[in-house]
């Protein structure tokens, strides 16, 4: 804080004494008196607001001392010692003016201050050794009264640093190469592959055609018939059902298991898929299975859709991420 004259310290100080903060005022007093100690104008604050009465007394004293026909001083006078309300201006210890008792002397001889030679001298106060005034060192803070204006004085309280604030200027190409790249990826996958699945499925629900023949050869997902009037064709089928097949066109030897002669009707959809199989001989029976287009159910197959679209969020939220935090 810095240096400032006692003029407007004082005036600080009359502010604070008619605001009610007399232990500030005080404070502010001391510290002015302690570079001006014969400072008329601190004395007499400083035995305004002071709660001590022992150094309100002090300061009441040196500054009558000082300079006593000072209106200030002569009101503190009289504020504090309302009995001598005229000292200022009457001196108990002078001599008796000449009007003074001008009754006739009574017969009986002279008075007792007929033999009055000299008006008694005032008694002395003793003289400080300090040179200086000396203010009572309790509470006496320098650190409070730097900071006096802020915690007594209404403020604008200061802006708050938020410290150094760099734009960036460019974004960053990696971030916005793999935003980008997860998006694509993610939303393409999850488009693509319900769309597969809708189509599989719509596609399983209808019957083009069906064909009569023979199965020659039969596998966990292959099978390959005789057609009547068309010959070998191969069809992709479900694990379910070639399970569902096996006893229906196979000998039921322990170690056999070998395909015999059978008559079956195929079931393909429009788009050639086998939907189900109706074996005829050797043992009547349907065999069908929709274990989806990766084998476990269609159910997993939705799996593959929702991890698309789990990366297409993650490449939203890169992009959002490098395009956003553009400060730092």
């Amino acid at each position: 804080m810095p240096d400032e004259s006692n003029e407007s310290r004082l005036a600080r100080v009359e502010s604070l004494y008619n605001q009610g903060l007399k232990h500030a005022a005080a404070q502010l007093s001391r510290l002015v008196l302690e570079k001006d100690p014969a400072n008329i104008r601190a004395l007499v604050w400083l035995a305004k607001s002071t709660s001590q009465a022992d150094e309100a007394n002090k300061a009441t004293r040196r500054a009558a001392m000082l300079q006593p026909d000072d209106p200030q001083v002569r009101e503190l006078v009289a504020s504090r010692q309302p009995s001598y309300a005229g000292a200022a201006t009457y001196n108990p210890y002078s001599a008796p003016s000449d009007g003074f008792n001008n009754a006739p002397e009574p017969k009986g001889g002279a008075q007792p201050w007929s033999n009055f030679s000299g008006a008694p001298q005032p008694p002395t106060f003793p003289q400080n050794s300090q040179s200086a005034y000396a203010p009572n060192s309790q509470g006496n803070s320098y650190d409070y009264l730097k900071n006096l204006s802020a915690t007594v004085q209404p403020s604008v309280p200061p802006a708050t640093p938020v410290g150094n604030v760099k734009v960036k200027s460019s974004v960053s190409v990696p971030g916005i190469i793999f935003g980008l790249l997860f998006l694509i990826v993610g939303f393409g996958l999850a488009a693509f592959w319900s769309y597969t699945i809708i189509d599989y499925t719509s596609d399983l629900s209808q019957t083009a055609s069906q064909l009569q023949g023979q199965i020659v050869r039969l596998s966990s997902n292959q099978l390959v018939a005789d057609v009547k009037g068309q010959g070998q064709r191969t069809f992709d089928v479900s694990e379910q059902i070639s399970k569902n097949l096996v006893p229906l066109v196979s000998d039921n030897k322990p170690q056999g298991g070998s395909l015999v002669p059978n008559v079956v009707v195929l079931n393909v959809t429009p788009k050639g898929r086998l939907a189900s199989v109706d074996v005829v001989t050797p043992n009547r029976g349907h065999a069908d299975g929709n274990n989806g287009l990766l084998g476990y159910g269609s159910a997993i197959d939705w799996v593959v859709t929702a991890v698309g679209g789990i990366l297409a969020i993650i490449g939203l939220i890169l992009l959002g991420r490098t395009l956003g935090n553009r400060r730092t």
